[in-house]
């Protein structure tokens, strides 16, 4: 809807659209073609009018859906988040292809809870979980397999969430590449210092013997 004071437009809600007009300014509006309200409920909230668009919630108040944040803006602001955390994923990704693993450690909160596919149930920490990875980048000497497929990004303002599959291995011991196929799901924070990887799981399926399945492919 056009700002019928200043030819802005006005931000339009899910439920409603909060139009912040002095009952004196709106009185001065009377010349404005009505057709500009056609459906609309006009009513008078002490500081100013409401244009009712949807059902009042179980007060019998309209309210925004979204804390104020006009629908477009929303969409806008979501694909921004979306993008940065798949920005995120992608340095991580290539931190992890260098075995850098200060670097791989540095896109995580310190409050980190990891739960890997590998030698212990969960890793409470960024330290924690850094020592971790300087044993697997130990044990696979050599640039790391690391491929993304089927990546899902979910974010709004302040958190987001992620899954998908991961071709990982590197060289073993025994001198031979060894990788497989696994499932990753990521949890995500916004705070002073940017997006951080708040949660993190690796896991591999298993059949009904407790057998892993390294073999499956997407």
């Amino acid at each position: 809807m056009r700002d019928l004071l200043g030819g802005r437009e006005s931000p339009r809600y899910s439920t409603a659209v909060f139009l912040r007009i002095p009952d004196e300014r709106f009185k001065a509006l009377r010349g404005v073609a009505r057709s500009h309200w056609s459906g609309a409920s006009w009513t008078s909230r002490g500081r100013g009018y409401c244009r009712s668009e949807g059902p009042p919630d179980d007060q019998g108040k309209s309210i925004p859906a979204h804390a104020g944040i006009p629908r477009h803006n929303q969409e806008s602001a979501m694909s921004s988040e979306v993008s940065a955390i798949r920005q995120l994923i992608e340095d991580w990704r290539a931190a992890v292809r260098a075995s850098d693993v200060p670097r791989i450690v540095s896109y995580y909160a310190e409050d980190i809870v990891a739960f890997d596919a590998i030698l212990q149930l969960q890793f409470k920490g960024r330290d924690a979980y850094q020592k971790h990875w300087q044993a697997c980048t130990e044990m696979c000497k050599g640039p790391m397999t690391f491929d993304i497929a089927e990546l899902q990004i979910h974010a709004d303002q302040q958190v987001a969430f992620a899954h998908y599959l991961c071709h990982c291995g590197g060289t073993g011991p025994d001198g031979k590449p060894h990788s497989s196929w696994m499932r990753v799901s990521a949890g995500y924070r916004k705070q002073g210092d940017g997006w951080k990887v708040i949660h993190e799981h690796f896991s591999a399926p298993f059949d009904m013997d407790g057998k892993a399945l390294f073999d499956l492919q997407p």
